[in-house]
């Protein structure tokens, strides 16, 4: 069976509403699916990637669908009369893909948040797809066989669960507080994810995907760095003080490309110096590939792991920041040339 990598996405206008918030895709640092993409591609020429944009104004992809080889797909998601709801473009993600994934002829369908970026192949998949495979604490990668009738059962279960957690308070704060996981979003799918998981209901989900196959900065020390084949970028904090917008000055994940011996390797496999020129400003390159180390280094996860701070408005959750009273992230990669 062939497999399709698809991403979710949509650029942000500033809060007047006028003008492009977010930048062309390509430049766009806050959700940088562009270099996440370049990543993947150095890994595997040929998989087919998909973009759902949801974007409702024109963007600019430049030549990047061509340069890189994925399609950019306009798409209307589905939850769009819930706009009202906080974070409703997100919890829509998993309604749109089961809508696009009919329109396409892969069977196996891979899914990745914008903030992954790639060191090895994701082909082969470590758990079988016939259910739907997922870390329900973290919906930001997952995968599943479109054709599977446990998946397809997957997708009932999820979108009744959804839509009465979107229409019913009672349920919707049942779920919530069962979760124990406060977000900004009205209801998230992690929400559902969470509540389905721990009701019982695996006989067609897998919620115990391999680390190495999904890790997020927070669990970096759980797992052996030298195995993973991606890091989500979930939770960290990355700063940057040549910010293009507003919505990347605290939060510039792609940075990391430059930061990164193995992804900045990564892009230029794929991509021209013109092409990278396009994506960071002389600025931001001027100053972050000095600073420039080995991700796949044991010691500094344990530098990248001092960045740990609590964020109250995520409870147990930590953040890594890329600056903190007591660290800095900028600070622990600079360690390199002074204990490494």
């Amino acid at each position: 069976m062939n497999s399709a990598f698809i991403y979710h996405w949509w650029a942000e206008k500033p809060e007047d509403g006028h003008g492009n918030e977010d930048g062309p895709p390509y430049a766009n640092l806050r959700t940088p699916i562009v270099p996440s993409i370049a990543t993947l591609r150095a890994q595997n020429k040929d998989i087919p990637i998909y973009v759902l944009d949801g974007t409702n104004f024109d963007v600019d992809w430049g030549e990047f669908p061509e340069v890189l080889n994925f399609k950019v797909v306009k798409f209307e998601q589905t939850l769009k009369e819930y706009s009202h709801r906080s974070g409703w473009r997100h919890l829509s993600r998993i309604f749109d893909l089961q809508t696009f994934h009919k329109e396409i002829p892969e069977d196996i369908i891979v899914y990745g948040d914008s903030d992954i970026f790639w060191f090895d192949d994701p082909l082969p998949l470590m758990s079988n797809p016939d259910k739907f495979c997922c870390n329900c604490y973290n919906t930001g990668y997952f995968y599943y066989n479109k054709n599977s009738e446990s998946v397809k059962s997957f997708f009932e279960e999820f979108n009744e669960c959804t839509l009465k957690a979107l229409d019913n308070k009672e349920f919707r704060e049942k779920v919530l507080d069962f979760t124990e996981k406060k977000h900004w979003y009205f209801v998230a799918d992690e929400h559902i994810m969470q509540y389905l998981g721990f009701h019982d209901k695996i006989d067609f989900l897998n919620y115990e995907m391999d680390l190495r196959e999904h890790v997020t900065v927070r669990e970096l020390q759980r797992v052996n760095i030298n195995e993973i084949k991606m890091l989500h970028a979930n939770g960290l904090m990355v700063q940057n003080k040549f910010a293009k917008n507003s919505g990347e000055k605290e939060h510039a994940r792609g940075l990391i490309c430059l930061l990164f011996k193995e992804l900045y390797q990564s892009l230029k496999e794929v991509l021209t110096e013109d092409h990278i020129r396009q994506i960071y400003t002389k600025e931001e390159s001027d100053n972050f590939l000095p600073m420039q180390v080995k991700f796949k280094d044991p010691r500094l996860v344990i530098k990248i792991m001092s960045t740990r701070s609590k964020d109250g408005c995520w409870q147990k959750y930590d953040h890594f920041y890329s600056e903190t009273p007591d660290c800095s992230l900028m600070d622990a990669l600079n360690l390199e040339q002074r204990f490494f």
